[in-house]
């Protein structure tokens, strides 16, 4: 019975997939001219802003995670993973790099500490919530500098997005599966304890690592081009579906929702020249900050692959 539903469901996600794509290649060829200008305008907001923007941060969070740094973070975070989240201590490294280097990192660390066995299976999910986070240079630089024209706005964006991830994994742990640690909590009474366990851990992870500081630089510059090649490509892809669906809603309200719904970079792009940040920013930052921790299909998508198929998601 399970193997007919599975595979009904992979057939009914094949069509529906065939038959957006189809949908899409109606709209090109309908009004191809709108298509083309708004795959310009993606690629130059991707070109302007996204990628001047997210390049350096990208290359700094995978020296930070070579050199072992994170995983020392990881580690002196343990008694708070412990205690708000009740996770295992270990469940921290994937949750300190999806902050740092921001979606879909957090999913790919989840699944690879769940492949080498560090944390169970039950606790999938809450490492999943709490690291799946937009990247904090994204929210400061990108957003709150270049597309709100205010840092301020957008580190109180960055702080109201850490508030609740941090209070969603909390509720999660304790309401949605309730139980009970099965890991002893570690005192906080014994910071020198933990920081020699920290350096421990920064030391075990850059031995592990072992690759030069040329290579790591070479290594950075790659993933993180590569990274930025994979948004930008989505971008494109983004704003020339957000367009013509924006064709079927003309001077519609219901059209300021769609970008957020669906990509991350051009939700908060479309969000940040709202009248309403002149008026309320307040009001418009909590939107924002509303629109940014959905994340978008896109970004979900994103972290659906790092995660890796044939695994519950």
């Amino acid at each position: 019975m399970s193997n007919k539903s599975n595979r009904a469901s992979s057939i009914f996600l094949s069509l529906l997939l065939g038959a957006s794509a189809l949908a899409v290649v109606a709209g090109v060829v309908h009004s191809p001219g709108e298509a083309f200008r708004a795959s310009l305008a993606g690629l130059q907001m991707w070109w302007q802003n996204v990628f001047p923007g997210l390049l350096p941060p990208l290359m700094l969070a995978e020296l930070l995670a070579a050199s072992g740094l994170l995983h020392g973070l990881a580690t002196l975070a343990e008694p708070l993973t412990r205690g708000l989240f009740r996770l295992p201590g270990t469940a921290g490294w994937a949750i300190a790099f999806g902050w740092a280097a921001g979606i879909p990192a957090g999913a790919k660390e989840t699944a690879r500490l769940r492949d080498n066995g560090l944390i169970e299976e039950e606790d999938v999910d809450t490492v999943l919530l709490v690291s799946h986070m937009p990247n904090p240079f994204l929210v400061v630089l990108v957003i709150g500098f270049g597309f709100l024209q205010s840092p301020a706005l957008g580190w109180a964006i960055a702080a109201g997005l850490w508030l609740s991830a941090i209070a969603a994994g909390f509720v999660w742990a304790r309401v949605a599966k309730p139980r009970k640690p099965k890991v002893p909590r570690l005192p906080l009474s014994q910071p020198r304890a933990l920081l020699q366990r920290a350096a421990r851990a920064v030391a075990d992870a850059r031995h592990d690592d072992g690759r030069p500081l040329g290579k790591l630089l070479a290594d950075s510059v790659t993933n993180a081009v590569g990274t930025l090649m994979t948004v930008g490509g989505l971008i494109l892809m983004s704003a020339v579906v957000i367009r013509l669906l924006q064709l079927f809603l003309p001077d519609n309200d219901l059209w300021l929702s769609v970008p957020g719904l669906y990509e991350l970079h051009l939700g908060a792009y479309e969000s940040s020249r709202s009248a309403l940040f002149s008026v309320r920013p307040a009001e418009a930052c909590a939107l924002l900050a509303a629109a940014l921790a959905w994340s978008g299909w896109s970004s979900l998508l994103q972290a659906r692959a790092a995660f890796g198929p044939g695994k519950p998601f």
